[in-house]
């Protein structure tokens, strides 16, 4: 009796916090498709006519040159940050040198420093370094600033990874 009651309110909770994240996601496809005038007389009203051509002028008006600078970024990023943090993590995890328990501290330190906190003397460096207002001065700080998680979670994957292969002489097969 407990565990069905649990198991309704569970249900009830999470229809609710659905409802949370998804109403404000259709409240805004919804006044996408609005005009300007009924967007600003009543926001939370149905349009009259769904203007599907917003969608379109949106498109002309260069989001497809937004959307294609962030396809660009993301991906970048993404190449480079599994690329780098795996080896990273491999090395700490199968090789024990002599300080890699430091320079996993060092790596995973990253994880603390704030990323609004260091706007200003990135900016100054990207400035100094002359790749101010280039793909390459959002490339950077995003691998930067991903780099410790991601090792953190790929050292974490690595270390349930035996280092050693099973002995296949355990297992006895004459009997076939």
């Amino acid at each position: 009796m407990k565990k069905s009651i649990l198991k309704i309110l569970l249900n009830i909770f999470f229809v609710i916090l659905c409802i949370v994240i998804l109403l404000p996601l259709f409240w805004i496809i919804l006044n996408s498709l609005k005009t300007n005038q009924e967007l600003f007389v009543n926001s939370l009203a149905m349009p009259k006519k769904l203007q599907f051509i917003n969608y379109v002028k949106a498109w002309e008006m260069g989001l497809y040159k937004y959307f294609g600078n962030s396809i660009l970024v993301s991906s970048v990023s993404l190449v480079f940050i599994l690329a780098l943090s795996s080896f990273l993590a491999y090395g700490l995890t199968r090789f024990n040198t002599k300080g890699s328990a430091v320079i996993l501290i060092f790596v995973l330190g990253g994880m603390a420093l704030s990323e609004q906190v260091a706007l200003v003397p990135l900016y100054k460096i990207l400035k100094a370094i002359h790749i101010y207002d280039t793909y390459f001065a959002v490339i950077l700080p995003y691998i930067a600033f991903r780099i410790p998680f991601t090792v953190f979670l790929m050292r974490s994957f690595f270390i349930s990874i035996p280092t050693e292969p099973p002995d296949i002489h355990k297992n006895n097969y004459s009997h076939y």
